[in-house]
């Protein structure tokens, strides 16, 4: 998988619409189906393990449990507006 590196934009001194300054390239359907290909595929031949490996790079996180408890789940939802 190729490796992606952030670039860093200096926006000081830009004027109006900073969507503009900051706008990313669009990748084409095929990029990206190509990178979700590969990932399914990662995760079918390495299975959990191969789950954290790629949350902890995507998201910094590492879960020993990707179940969620009942207790979990209805504390989350006692804290949604009902509206």
């Amino acid at each position: 998988m190729a490796t992606r590196v952030l670039a860093r934009t200096d926006v000081r001194g830009v004027e109006g619409d900073l969507r503009t300054a900051l706008a990313r390239p669009r990748p084409e359907a095929d990029d990206v189906a190509a990178v979700v290909r590969e990932i399914l595929a990662i995760v079918r031949a390495g299975g959990d393990n191969a789950l954290r490996d790629l949350t902890e790079r995507f998201d910094r996180f590492r879960p020993d449990e990707f179940a969620v408890s009942r207790a979990e789940r209805e504390a989350a939802l006692a804290r949604v507006d009902p509206e």
